[in-house]
């Protein structure tokens, strides 16, 4: 009988196994504290968001734990954040592999993605796990609406990720450039405040930002008494299909360009 060989679908599985293996290595391999920096830092972020502002939010929402909700905020945030950045270097990092024709641009994105997804979806864990441990009250009124948003965040991430790292194949600014795009994103997500603190008149300023859209809704299904203005997917459903569509297009149409240029 003829072996036949594996199918495309089973050789991109196999290559991304490899690249997220390689990334975990080069990322964590080289400090012997290395998995523990993945945590210390959002883990540092949200105490001290939680003692500056821990006080003004038990007037504001007594019934919510301020640390679990600074906790579903910042640690998808910074999975947004590093997602991007990683993703949009993932072709540089890996620009010796795509000699071998299996390996594709796309293959690395994802892989730094899925990279980004276990660090912080373990971090998540060990922090609620903690906080329960603590006594905190981490559970979930929701846990399906918390899950369907987190994907959508997960798809835009990738997505954007994808979008940069096309656009950096152009411009060797845009490397510069998203980290000062996301310093104002980061004031504006609503990570330490409900967006039902801002008058009605202003939050204009403040709804347009998808990455809102995602920290209401989720913490509205995590939390039964948090004052949820925004309460329906349409808005973020729409940013995520126009993203995941430019990205594919872009990539479809300058896939060659990401492989050939130095």
């Amino acid at each position: 009988m003829i072996k036949k060989g594996r199918s495309p679908w089973r050789i991109q599985r196999s290559v991304i196994y490899a690249l997220f293996l390689r990334e975990i290595r080069g990322r964590f391999g080289k400090y012997r504290l290395g998995y523990l920096w993945a945590v210390l830092q959002p883990l540092l972020h949200i105490l001290a968001m939680a003692l500056i502002f821990g006080h003004a939010s038990k007037k504001g929402m007594p019934e919510v734990d301020y640390l679990v909700l600074l906790t579903s905020g910042f640690v998808p945030w910074f999975f947004f954040s590093q997602t991007v950045n990683k993703c949009m270097s993932a072709v540089d990092g890996n620009r010796s592999l795509f000699s071998y024709r299996q390996v594709k641009p796309i293959d690395a994105i994802l892989a730094r993605m899925q990279v980004e997804f276990v660090t912080y979806a373990v971090l998540m864990m060990a922090l609620l796990s903690v906080g329960w441990l603590l006594g905190r009250n981490v559970s979930m009124a929701d846990p399906v609406g918390v899950l369907c948003s987190y994907l959508l965040l997960i798809l835009i991430a990738s997505a954007f990720g994808t979008v940069f790292c096309i656009a950096a194949a152009f411009s060797d600014d845009v490397p510069r450039f998203v980290p000062i795009l996301m310093r104002p994103l980061y004031f504006v997500s609503g990570l330490f405040f409900p967006l039902s603190v801002i008058p009605p008149d202003m939050r204009y300023l403040f709804d347009w930002n998808p990455i809102l859209h995602f920290v209401e809704l989720s913490r509205g299904h995590w939390f039964s008494s948090y004052p949820a203005v925004i309460t329906t997917y349409d808005y973020l459903v729409k940013c995520v299909l126009v993203a995941m569509f430019l990205a594919l297009l872009l990539y479809r149409r300058f896939r060659i360009r990401l492989v050939t240029t130095v």
